[in-house]
């Protein structure tokens, strides 16, 4: 009878240790850092200093990287495609177009056709040909394609376009060459005023002929 009591008693007293532990293993298992839902975590120990779930707020998604939380520092959320970072400046292209390159997500941005026009590749002289290149006038891009300029034979001094005329139209052409345009002027014939420099004194000599005020162009 005294053995079953004693039994009875340390059974009783088992039973009620592992009730009194209980709370705090379930606390312990709880905190486990894999388990962790949201909050700070303490980088020394790994062990959460929040341990409150939250949702995941702030950060900027970029093409290529997600939102990154500012409470918890995870990762979340989508991709942003319509958000590129690291865009090259320099044009990159093709037969068909030219765009910016995205290094992030490698897509090509603002992507559009070519804008074609014609560079002076070597001058014609009197008695030599020139040669001329089409080309982008937006990103450079040569197409390839090329075309003689004909020698311009003996020059006459004023006939910036060549067209064996001396008028309006080669003040036009010689305000443009000077002004820095892309335009096929004959160097030798717009040095109007003879000092071996093609620059807005020419422009004024060649105004003041085709308006009657000089009766010569030398």
């Amino acid at each position: 009878m005294k053995d079953s009591l004693v039994k009875a008693l340390a059974f009783f007293l088992s039973v009620m240790l592992v009730l009194a532990l209980l709370p705090s293993a379930f606390a312990a298992f709880a905190e486990q850092p894999g388990d962790y839902t949201g909050g700070s975590i303490d980088p020394a120990t790994g062990e959460p200093i929040d341990p409150q779930p939250h949702t995941h707020t702030g950060g900027t998604a970029t093409c290529h990287t997600k939102a990154v939380c500012e409470v918890c520092g995870e990762d979340y959320g989508d991709y942003d495609s319509a958000n590129h970072d690291g865009i090259e400046q320099a044009w990159s292209s093709d037969k068909d177009g030219h765009w910016h390159l995205c290094t992030g997500c490698q897509l090509k941005v603002g992507e559009q056709a070519h804008t074609l026009g014609w560079c002076i590749k070597t001058p014609a002289t009197e008695d030599t040909d020139g040669l001329k290149a089409e080309y982008c006038t937006v990103c450079g891009y040569e197409t390839g394609k090329t075309e003689v300029i004909p020698a311009t034979g003996p020059v006459t001094i004023g006939d910036v376009n060549g067209d064996k005329l001396i008028n309006n139209q080669d003040l036009t052409m010689l305000f443009q060459s000077v002004s820095g345009m892309n335009v096929t002027a004959n160097e030798k014939a717009s040095d109007v005023n003879g000092d071996k420099t093609v620059n807005n004194q020419d422009i004024a000599r060649l105004f003041r002929y085709l308006t009657g005020w000089v009766n010569s162009l030398n």
